[in-house]
């Protein structure tokens, strides 16, 4: 790549990771270095001009008992990552211009877009038929424990009203001096344990299934923001 390009590319990648919260040295190169490759030794040059230019501004918060120097976002900086994007979008329309048939009109894009995407279903069908299986799994994983402790609740709790209603019918059945007293009262305490086993059951039930809920709706969300910050990128 161009030196020069490079260097533009990793000035705007620098301004882009300041434009949601003010940030410091190592936090930036943490942002950027997914994007592109950057050491302290490129990071802070950069920032001087990017100061220079009025792009960015600095001040000073004390952490852990030091001073720490941090990068604001400026309107100049603002403007100077739209223009970038703007001059971006140019050079791939030349390049398209030169290598492929770039339709001009709207309409034209659409039908330009559908052929690519018909060109590469077999592609990224398969790859949103696997994240749509592993997204299912997780979710199972996620719901198992709680249906189960469910359906063991509901069990239990059965197993212990029929247990209840039946003892007065094996006691009567057996006869009270034949041994069906001592095996009613047996039936009668297992009931009630099952009864108890049956409450714990339910309030596990409810506490899982309300972290699983929580959980679920994190998931979920971390998905649509991945795919709102794609989007922001792409456009």
């Amino acid at each position: 790549m161009d030196a020069q390009l490079k260097k533009g590319i990793v000035e705007v990648c620098v301004l882009v990771a300041l434009q949601e919260r003010d940030s410091y040295g190592y936090q930036i190169i943490k942002d950027v270095s997914p994007i592109v490759e950057i050491s302290e030794s490129t990071l802070y040059p950069i920032l001087k001009r990017l100061e220079a230019g009025g792009c960015v501004t600095t001040y000073s918060m004390e952490h852990n008992s030091r001073l720490r120097k941090y990068y604001r976002l400026t309107e100049v900086g603002r403007q100077r990552i739209r223009d970038f994007l703007v001059e971006w979008q140019d050079v791939m329309r030349e390049i398209l211009g030169e290598e492929e048939p770039a339709p001009s009109t709207s309409r034209g894009r659409r039908v330009w877009l559908i052929v690519r995407l018909v060109l590469g279903f077999p592609l990224w069908g398969s790859l949103l038929l696997v994240a749509a299986i592993v997204l299912l799994c997780v979710y199972i994983c996620l719901f198992l424990p709680a249906f189960v402790l469910g359906v063991l609740a509901l069990g239990c709790l059965a197993s212990a009203l029929v247990g209840v209603v039946g003892t007065p019918v094996l006691m009567l059945d057996v006869g009270l001096f034949t041994g069906g007293l001592p095996a009613g009262l047996f039936q009668l305490g297992l009931s009630v344990a099952l009864l108890g086993l049956a409450v714990l059951s339910a309030l596990g039930f409810y506490f899982t299934g309300r972290a699983t809920v929580k959980a679920a709706k994190a998931i979920w969300r971390g998905i649509r923001r991945s795919f709102a910050k794609k989007g922001r990128v792409v456009a």
